[in-house]
């Protein structure tokens, strides 16, 4: 007969003390047992598991013997008592399970004994979060990423849902039900990506869907972290202000923005020339007086990852219509004004043909037509009509007429735009039938509501 002191050095449990279970599901006991080598023999296909609540002796919850409503608690021992195993699973969770239970093992011989330690269960109205691994994500645009998702499945026989959002175009892999190393179960998803500057700052959540035993009703946990994407500057991009119209002379603030992480360390302003590109200033703003010439801009923005480059804004002069604090990619900017006739304005005769020219400037690019007595003079057999433009705000019109014109003395230059209009009579040099004669040689400039009359005698002197 072996003694009480002998049994406690071979009897022993191995069981997990503290299990998590969720009001309303079932919740899975490892466990299994040892006893001495020479008791095997007592293990007959009459033992039996039972559970009591409290303390050994204590009411019993759970008897492997009797089944439906005989036990307190529904259960199924789902281990081989004769292999040791006393791995348990527990129905229709309550909260008022929470306790202590210890493990009993019965035959009809003289194995009978109450196992140490006790497990204690603990009741949950809410799942656990799932777990996220890694806990915080930093790369760069490009790599590959993978998340780990993984929550308890403390009812095997309901194992929970996992779902990833957003999805991200990317590879989901879901795993079966696993076991960990103490023989509690559970279920992980792995999310595979590749990292795009989009996915900066987007809070990637996992949920874990449990489905419950009573009313077939489902409670939902979730864990979330925000993606921390590097990537170098992107949609660079160069605004325009003040608003409304700028005038030539007057300050101008060009501002270039730019989405990095981390942020834009360096900006840079360059203007486009004839010999090249030119740095012009830097930080992210550039305020300067715009000149006449204006220019063509743009700005770069550059972090520890990379550097980008806004499309060109072109500044020719200095208004900006109907636009307010306009984002621009490549854009003109145009001063507002009516034309001018440049001089010289001037013509020559020769004896077979009289040729004038006249220039004009202005925005919009002006129009140029040549009148006779309030005729206006276009291509014909006798007379041809050249224009050539120059650059975006001038236009310059040549006339070449037959000499049977006449006595044809003074033609008129009218140049034109929606801001206005300018003229000016141009002197045709006498014929050699005129030398020797007075000539009055006046030119009328009018420009909408002035005329402004400039006058010269011309005298011949005709020496012996």
């Amino acid at each position: 007969m072996k003694t009480t002191s002998l049994l406690h050095l071979y009897l022993h449990l191995n069981l997990i003390i503290y299990i998590e279970a969720l009001t309303g599901s079932c919740v899975l006991i490892p466990c299994s047992f040892h006893i001495p080598p020479e008791w095997d023999e007592y293990l007959e296909e009459t033992v039996k598991g039972i559970w009591k609540r409290g303390f050994k002796g204590g009411e019993t919850v759970f008897d492997s013997s009797v089944s439906g409503q005989e036990n307190q608690i529904q259960g199924h021992i789902t281990g081989d008592l004769l292999q040791k195993n006393c791995t348990t699973v527990l129905y229709y969770v309550k909260p008022e399970w929470v306790d202590h239970l210890f493990f009993r093992v019965e035959g009809l011989n003289s194995l009978r004994y109450s196992f140490d330690p006790p497990v204690y269960i603990t009741v949950k109205d809410s799942p656990a979060k799932p777990q996220i691994t890694p806990e915080k994500v930093r790369v760069k645009e490009g790599d590959t990423v993978s998340l780990s998702c993984s929550a308890p499945a403390p009812c095997p026989i309901l194992p929970p849902t996992l779902t990833w959002t957003p999805r991200l175009n990317d590879s989901v892999s879901v795993t079966e039900l696993q076991e960990k190393e103490d023989k509690t179960k559970y279920v992980s998803s792995v999310l595979n990506f590749t990292a795009s500057y989009l996915h900066h700052n987007k809070e990637m959540s996992c949920s874990a869907v449990y489905s419950l035993q009573v009313d077939s009703s489902e409670k939902t946990s979730q864990n979330s972290f925000i993606l921390d994407v590097q990537y170098p500057p992107k949609n660079t991009f160069v605004s325009v202000s003040p608003a409304g119209s700028l005038l030539e002379g007057h300050s101008v603030t060009l501002n270039c923005s730019s989405k990095a992480n981390p942020a834009v360390k360096n900006y840079s302003w360059y203007i486009v020339t004839e010999s090249g590109n030119k740095t012009v200033g830097s930080g992210q703003e550039l305020i300067f007086n715009v000149s006449r010439d204006g220019g063509q801009y743009y700005c770069g923005a550059q972090n520890e990852h990379g550097t980008e480059n806004s499309a060109m804004v072109v500044l020719h002069c200095v208004t900006v219509l109907n636009m307010v604090n306009t984002v621009v990619s490549e854009h003109d900017f145009f001063c507002s004004d009516p034309p001018r006739i440049s001089p010289p304005w001037s013509c020559n005769r020769t004896a077979a043909e009289i040729s004038c020219c006249c220039e004009s400037r202005g925005n919009p690019s002006p129009t140029i037509e040549w009148r006779l007595s309030d005729q206006v003079l276009a291509n014909s057999t006798d007379r041809v009509v050249v224009e050539e433009r120059l650059g975006t705000t001038g236009l310059r019109s040549s006339i070449t007429m037959r000499q049977k014109q006449g006595d044809t003395h003074v033609l008129f230059c009218l140049s034109r735009n929606p801001l206005g209009s300018f003229g000016v009579h141009v002197y045709i040099p006498p014929s050699e039938s005129d030398s020797g004669k007075a000539r009055h040689i006046c030119v009328f400039c009018h420009e909408e509501h002035q005329i402004s009359i400039l006058c010269n005698i011309t005298i011949f002197i005709l020496l012996w």
